[in-house]
This record gives C-alpha cells, sequence and structure tokens, in this order.
C-alpha cells in the first residue's frame, strides 16, 4: 500500500503563494484557517499538536507556520525550538487563545516571529501575516 503523496506535491511548483503550515489540535479552526487564508497562501500541511508539527515543518519547510501553543502532549511552545532548528528560515507565528504578556515574551524569545490572539478578526490576521512576510494582501494570489 503506497502512502499518499504529501500536499506540496499536489500543488504546482509556480504557485506564487507563500507556503503556510497550520498547526492547532481543533479540526474546526484548521478547516477555517484554510478557508480563510487559502487565497492568500498555499496551505501544504496541517497538525494536530507540536510533535506533528516539528515534524511537518521538517518534511514540508513551509514559509510559514501558524502555530496555536494550547495543544495535548507536544504543546506548541516545545514545538518551536525544533521547528526552528529543523526550518531556520520559516516564519513562526503563534495564534492563541492566551492573551498573556509573560506567554508573548516567551514564544518570542524560544524563536517565534510574531505572537497573534485568536480573537483578532480574520481580515487583521490575513493583513498581519502578510505584511510580516514583505508583501501586501492579494500579492501573489491567483486573479479571478
Amino acid at each position: 500500500m503506497s502512502t499518499p503523496p504529501s500536499p506540496r506535491s499536489l500543488e504546482p511548483d509556480d504557485d506564487p503563494r507563500p507556503t503556510l503550515l497550520i498547526a492547532d489540535d481543533v479540526a474546526a479552526i484548521r478547516r477555517l484557517l484554510q478557508h480563510e487564508l487559502g487565497e492568500e497562501f498555499r496551505i501544504v500541511g496541517e497538525a494536530s499538536d507540536g510533535a506533528q508539527a516539528a515534524a511537518r515543518a521538517a518534511d514540508l519547510r513551509p514559509d510559514v507556520v501558524l502555530l496555536d501553543l494550547n495543544m495535548p502532549g507536544h504543546d506548541g511552545v516545545t514545538a518551536i525550538g525544533s521547528i526552528r532548528e529543523a526550518c531556520p528560515d520559516t516564519t513562526i507565528v503563534v495564534l492563541t487563545g492566551l492573551e498573556s504578556s509573560r506567554v508573548r515574551d516567551e514564544v518570542l524569545s524560544l524563536g517565534a516571529h510574531a505572537f497573534l490572539e485568536k480573537s483578532a478578526p480574520m481580515p487583521e490576521l490575513r493583513r498581519q501575516l502578510t505584511e510580516m512576510l514583505g508583501r501586501r494582501p492579494g500579492e501573489g494570489s491567483p486573479q479571478a
């Protein structure tokens, strides 16, 4: 029995959108993020815990990892170092429901590039992600 192709191999190599790995333990949130960010980013994979996020990031080498912190088992805080080590050029964006300056300071010191709250409106999240990558919203996305 052969393994299915990785999500990256299902997309054309000339797709100009930045690649994105979504890591959150809640499947409904992963689906929502895929739906909302799929025009600006090429979603190459998803993960439901920190260990899976680190492994998928090492395999897929996405431009961005959108990482929840509060996941069962190997959490997002623990995953940051593994992702940073395997993918030094990947932008790690923590997206969490935890609203704590102590936690924000900790994840930024571990190598995350940004700390965003899940309560942020989706257009704001999209804007922050694209600006973080040095692009304006809509740049590089397919034309209708």
